[in-house]
């Protein structure tokens, strides 16, 4: 994988979308060899079996429009792919990566994502698509609650900074509105107390999280773009 020059990492619940929908035919050809040769006729179990059977299908289904690959590695930047979208930032954007972390006494308690500090950030608000920007609110709904209690335990208990902004400004004066400014206002608050602003869960790769980083790290080396990280 080191020496391809795109490197793509798999996604979690793509894997699962196969065997769910495997389970469930079997399951369904079992309960149809069980109610024939032993004469099951109970209209209140069939029920449930199939019912059953028919969750895992849906569920497999649901799973199918999970992208393959969770994030996508070349010589220009890196690519993250959602079933709502993907989105796409060249290393030259990025100032760090690495795994973030909250100081829990008496050590620190990595959290479960790869995190992306941005040189430009208004570039990725611009570009990133409006279901993704809304899902990712959602999905990362703990992250807020965490960055209230980082923010309250620093003695600095202002829950305004938290709320989610409708209207939202950079510093150059360039103006967003809606889910994008909410988007980008969230992620603003998570670089100031936690130091980036994009965040991947760890729940989209079958890899751990550190080798993820360790694939990001590889591929930012021959794109010859120096980024601060953690050395693994």
């Amino acid at each position: 994988m080191a020496n391809a020059k795109v490197v793509r990492l798999n996604s979690k619940l793509a894997g699962k979308r196969v065997p769910l929908r495997l389970f469930a035919c079997i399951f369904v050809v079992l309960l149809l060899v069980i109610q024939v040769g032993f004469d099951t006729t109970s209209p209140i179990v069939l029920i449930a079996a199939y019912s059953m059977c028919l969750i895992l299908f849906l569920a497999g289904h649901i799973l199918a429009g999970e992208p393959e690959h969770s994030l996508e590695l070349n010589e220009s930047g890196l690519r993250f792919n959602h079933k709502r979208g993907s989105f796409f930032v060249e290393w030259s954007n990025i100032q760090r990566v690495d795994i973030p972390s909250v100081f829990h006494f008496p050590e620190s308690k990595n959290l479960n994502y790869i995190g992306i500090k941005l040189k430009e950030p208004l570039a990725h608000y611009e570009s990133i698509p409006l279901r993704l920007a809304s899902r990712t609110l959602m999905e990362q709904r703990e992250l807020q609650v965490m960055l209230a209690k980082e923010a309250c335990s620093s003695g600095s208990c202002d829950l305004s900074k938290l709320t989610d902004q409708i209207e939202w400004q950079d510093k150059s004066g360039m103006r967003l509105a809606g889910l994008i400014a909410m988007y980008a206002s969230r992620s603003e608050v998570s670089n100031q107390f936690l130091g980036f602003h994009i965040f991947i869960s760890g729940e989209s790769f079958v890899n751990d999280l550190d080798d993820v980083l360790k694939e990001i790290i590889v591929m930012k080396n021959r794109a010859n773009i120096h980024i601060n990280t953690r050395q693994p």
